[in-house]
């Protein structure tokens, strides 16, 4: 489909009846229809969520571009880049600045970052409050070697739309499955 045919179908498809998206169901149905919702975004963003499209702020989807073209960016920031040398040489270059200091293994509590600003946590957000409020659901992925002669998805990551399907990363022989406990 061109551009134009697909700009076409779109505004065909969209559910113009809706005229103030609340939700993100809303807002996709707005912007896509009802099938395409359904293919595309229904089933992978109730599994990266947790709970149903019609639970989340419209704003989630507003912030994402619908494109007709061959541009697969997230957004329309004039400048974007990646790292020359990846993010680990950037991190390391940064955390090396004589005016930051790094504590690894190290338990947390809010009075712990008085009279520090800022500061980075990388634990779990619980952590940071050391589980006052119990532990919190999360995120984690998991690694493993995955070794293939070419181009195994056609790109770095596969966001699968049914909702039992992964969500795969491929980046120099390593694939990473994200899962949600």
């Amino acid at each position: 489909m061109r551009s134009a045919e697909a700009e076409a179908l779109l505004a065909d498809v969209a559910d113009t009846s809706i005229t103030d998206p609340q939700s993100f169901a809303e807002q996709a149905l707005r912007d896509v229809g009802r099938d395409l919702y359904e293919a595309f975004f229904k089933g992978y963003t109730e599994k990266q969520w947790g709970c149903s499209a019609t639970e989340l702020p419209a704003s989630i989807l507003k912030r994402l571009p619908v494109r007709v073209n061959c541009n697969d960016n997230n957004s329309f920031h004039r400048f974007q880049g990646m790292p020359e040398d990846g993010y680990t040489p950037m991190i390391a270059a940064i955390l090396d600045h004589p005016g930051i200091s790094v504590a690894l293994n190290t338990p947390s509590a809010p009075a712990m970052a008085e009279g520090v600003d800022p500061v980075f946590w990388s634990g779990a957000l619980g952590g940071y409050f050391a589980f006052a409020k119990g532990r919190l659901g999360y995120r984690t992925q998991d690694f493993g070697p995955f070794r293939d002669t070419g181009d195994d998805q056609g790109c770095a990551v596969m966001n699968y739309g049914d909702r039992d399907a992964p969500r795969l990363t491929e980046a120099r022989g390593t694939r990473k499955t994200c899962r949600w406990d």
